[in-house]
Order: structure tokens, then sequence, then C-alpha cells
């Protein structure tokens, strides 16, 4: 008697385990939707991703540029500076020396150094 229990049991605690895997990982979203949906919902402010680069550069969004240019500023100064040289290169447009000046100006203040850059030869 106390065999067929106990084989009950174990075989009920098996198929109760195999009953919750499965019922969990069909309720759990996948990782790939996942990350997705993060893409989706939050705005990358990322240069380096194909799509913003692709945008900036080959398309010449100048709206997405001044967003990731200013999400740079704010964060990362170094980053601003490439973002707006790179650009000007790319656009030839003197509004954006303004940019680079202003990101000039904010290493400056960060490293406490002079920069050298030759306008003269950027218009």
């Amino acid at each position: 008697m106390k065999n067929i229990l106990l084989t009950l049991s174990l075989i009920a605690n098996i198929a109760l385990t195999v009953f919750y895997f499965i019922r969990f990982n069909a309720s759990e979203p996948s990782l790939s939707t996942n990350s997705m949906e993060k893409n989706d919902s939050f705005p990358d402010y990322e240069i380096t991703s194909m799509k913003n680069f692709k945008a900036v550069y080959l398309n010449k969004n100048d709206s997405l540029y001044k967003d990731l240019w200013s999400e740079a500023f704010e964060n990362e100064p170094e980053q601003a500076f490439l973002i707006a040289c790179s650009y000007y290169y790319v656009k030839k447009d003197t509004a954006i020396l303004k940019d680079i000046k202003v990101s000039i100006e904010q290493l400056e203040h960060a490293y406490k150094r002079r920069i050298m850059i030759d306008y003269d030869s950027l218009q």
C-alpha cells in the first residue's frame, strides 16, 4: 500500500511540475519580443545604432541629428563634438558650425584646456 501511494504521489508531482513549466513558458514573452517592445517604447538616442546612422548620415535627417546631438551634448560631450563634426562633413551646412563651437566650449570647460580648431578652413 505504501508503494502505491508513493508512486501516485511521485507521478502527481511530476505531472504538476510539467504542467507548471508548460504554463509558465507559454505566458512568458520571448526575449526577442521583449527587446522589440523595449526599442519601440523608448526612443533610441545612439548614433551608433544602424537605424539612426542611416537616417542622419545617409538620409541627412536634420531633426534626428538635432535630437541625437542634444542628447549627446547633455550626457557625452565628446560624442556630441564628433557627431557635429561628422554631420558638418556630410552636410557642409554652416549652421552646424554653431553646434561645433558650442561642443568645443563645453569640452574646453570640462577639460580645462584650449582646443584649437581652424574655423576658416571649415567655411
